[in-house]
């Protein structure tokens, strides 16, 4: 190992103990929540998960083939057959208890703490990048061991990740992280072979994980500038073009294409997708030193003209940080990587059409958040040891000291707290339409919570909110008029079945329901053509058809005034 300082395995495994101890500690409220949001759809209703028979399914099709319920769902794009396999191994262990999966989301990370916390160990003693003051033996141990722990504690503790490891839908990004940190490791290990493999099994985890050969390309620019190494260099890349050919092919040959779908946000041009670059970039640096007021759910609010102030803001400060990269790329192998780290990451999700409604996610920090975490402990450690070498700064070390720890209890208590907002489906979409009252989709799913749960009332107010929003939302129409239903307003159930249908014109159920409002209202012939369109939509519907020859009796029944 590449390192100024020698240590013993007691320090380094009582370093590593006490990331697991605080990895666990933060999230351990998590394993009494229960399943939330798309956790439904990819594990509830997961289908593939139940049986080993479905692997080449899994990886012969997209990620969302095993749901039935959209065929037009935009996850389509998606390939992600790690994902299966990993809730594959939990289905057998846990069943469907909430508390297993949030245990291995938990572990999952503490695992990602422990690989920054290595990685930053190596990166904090390249020779020539950082020297820490020779003391004692002891104190010098620590002192090499110190800035990695920081690190690694940052990462744990760091609010951001809440989305995340709370979530068991997270899972793509835990797993994408854990084999693109072990392949980078392998990597600055000189162990390349190994080292993409791993990249495979991130790139099959999450496609962000294709990120992965920018970032050992500016690692070695960062670390092995000498112009001999150039050349070996670029055939440690062979094996990783080769793996990522290897996972182009498979995943064209699921998809049948690199992303099918429509991109959406369509209503923006060529420009303005790229001037919307800028804002985000600057709103995911904001989220990673001050993370509060976080969100599930962010609305996209893109700026239309350069000549907006958000988007001269926002591109000044862009500016600005590639000023600051281009300033210490040579003053500060460690910081320059470190940024690079936090940006290199988000490339993909930069790019707007590519991502889905939710424009900006939390959830895509996960990974740049150990870079962040890195560069933290760098000027803090940094700092300190410079005042120590020069027998200076007693009462600036403290503020220093006790500024981290401030920071890592700040970061420990918004991580515990957040963690709650995940406990159940209700309390996550009560705190996303406080913080995102504009989005037509929080009201939606807010109003469905209240109606599973009886407040009819209040399910009106939502949907009737969402549809205040988005006038068009189909969805938002059809489930008032299943309130509207419930209650006994037949009329008003009507008419949103109507303009749901005008929008949504093969919604089955809308037609089924109609059916059945029109049969209680004795209008056989209006149900008889609501039925016969539901069966036409979907002919093995036998629910449909039973309803459809009870209309005919009663039918009967009128005409011979029966």
């Amino acid at each position: 190992m590449d390192t100024n300082y020698k240590y013993s395995n007691s320090s380094f495994m009582f370093a590593i103990v006490i990331i697991i101890a605080v990895s666990l500690g933060v999230y351990a409220n998590t394993l009494f929540n229960g399943f939330v949001y798309d956790d439904f759809d990819q594990v509830l209703k997961n289908s593939w998960i139940t049986d080993i028979r479905n692997i080449p399914a899994i990886f012969s099709s997209p990620t969302w083939s095993f749901s039935t319920e959209d065929s037009s769902h935009s996850k389509f794009n998606y390939y992600r057959p790690m994902m299966h396999l990993i809730y594959m191994a939990e289905y057998p262990i846990f069943g469907l208890k909430p508390w297993g999966w949030h245990l291995l989301n938990i572990i999952f990370h503490a695992m990602n703490s422990i690989m920054v916390f290595l990685i930053a160990f190596r990166l904090f003693n390249k020779q020539g990048t950082f020297n820490p003051p020779q003391i004692s033996n002891l104190k010098s141990q620590i002192s090499n061991l110190m800035p990695a722990l920081i690190a690694a504690i940052l990462f744990a503790t760091h609010p951001i990740n809440t989305e995340v490891v709370a979530w068991v839908a997270g899972i793509p990004e835990l797993s994408f992280t854990l084999f693109y940190l072990i392949s980078f490791y392998l990597y600055i290990s000189q162990r390349y072979l190994l080292s993409s493999f791993f990249f495979f099994m991130a790139a099959i985890s999450k496609e962000t994980a294709l990120t992965l050969p920018i970032f050992l390309f500016v690692y070695d620019y960062a670390f092995r500038r000498d112009s001999s190494s150039s050349k070996r260099n670029y055939i440690n890349y062979i094996p990783f073009v080769i793996a990522t050919g290897i996972y182009m092919l498979m995943r064209i040959y699921a998809l049948g294409g690199m992303a099918p779908q429509k991109p959406r946000h369509d209503y923006l041009s060529s420009f303005q997708y790229f001037i919307n670059v800028f804002p985000l970039i600057i709103q995911y640096f904001e989220k990673l030193i001050l993370p509060i007021n976080l969100n599930n759910f962010h609305v996209l609010h893109p700026v239309y003209s350069i000549l907006e102030p958000k988007a001269i803001i926002s591109l000044s400060l862009t500016i600005s940080f590639l000023t600051l990269l281009f300033l210490i790329r040579r003053g500060s192998s460690l910081a320059f990587f470190a940024l690079l780290w936090i940006l290199i990451p988000l490339l993909p999700v930069l790019y707007i059409p590519g991502v889905g409604e939710n424009t900006f996610a939390e959830r895509y920090l996960y990974l740049s958040s150990g870079g962040f975490s890195i560069l933290g402990a760098y000027l803090f450690t940094n700092a300190l040891y410079k005042l120590e070498d020069r027998k200076i700064g007693g009462a600036i070390k403290k503020v220093l000291i006790t500024s981290i720890c401030v920071i890592i209890g700040l970061y420990t208590t918004g991580t515990i707290k957040r963690n709650l907002v995940w406990a159940n489906n209700m309390a996550l979409w009560f705190d996303i339409v406080q913080k995102s009252p504009d989005s037509a989709m929080a009201h939606y799913n807010m109003g469905g919570e209240y109606y599973a749960n009886g407040q009819s009332d209040l399910a009106i107010v939502e949907f009737q909110k969402a549809i205040e929003i988005a006038p068009n939302y189909a969805d938002a129409h059809y489930n008032l008029g299943a309130v509207y239903q419930n209650k006994g307003l037949l009329e008003k159930a009507i008419s949103q079945y109507r303009y749901a249908l005008n929008l949504a014109p093969n919604s089955v159920d809308a037609y089924f329901n109609l059916g059945v409002i029109y049969t209680q209202l004795n209008s056989f012939e209006e149900a008889v053509l609501a039925f016969q369109e539901a069966l036409r939509i979907k002919p093995d519907y036998q629910e449909a058809q039973r309803e459809l020859e009870k209309v005919f009796n009663l039918r009967q029944l009128q005409q011979s005034g029966g």
